[in-house]
């Protein structure tokens, strides 16, 4: 299980990140600008672009607790993650990727 503060400071550990808090969200971008995650604190969810690849394999191995997000931004790999549901190690796992990604992405992924 993850809490706000901890997915918060997991999120800030990436080299340049910045936090952007805006009315229903906290956004964190990466160096460049890119925005990698979003947090909820009323779902206690956070959203996390992937890649289509990383996006269907945490669905598959999570069930109920990742999920791809209800609008069209799935198909651009953006992930909801349950934070009540997930550990912290995967859940770092998955901000490494969503930073990564954003940092330098892969054609094509």
């Amino acid at each position: 299980m993850i809490d706000i503060e901890t997915f918060i400071k997991m999120a800030l550990l990436f080299h340049g990140t910045e936090q952007k808090t805006h009315s229903d969200k906290i956004t964190f971008n990466a160096i460049n600008g890119g925005n990698f995650a979003s947090l909820y604190k009323i779902s206690e969810t956070a959203n996390l672009k992937l890649t289509i690849f990383d996006q269907k394999s945490y669905c598959e191995c999570e069930g109920d607790a990742i999920y791809p997000v209800t609008n069209t931004s799935r198909e651009q790999g953006w992930t909801t993650f349950k934070l009540s549901e997930i550990s912290k190690k995967l859940m770092f796992e998955a901000l490494h990727k969503a930073y990564s990604n954003i940092i330098s992405p892969r054609p094509n992924s």
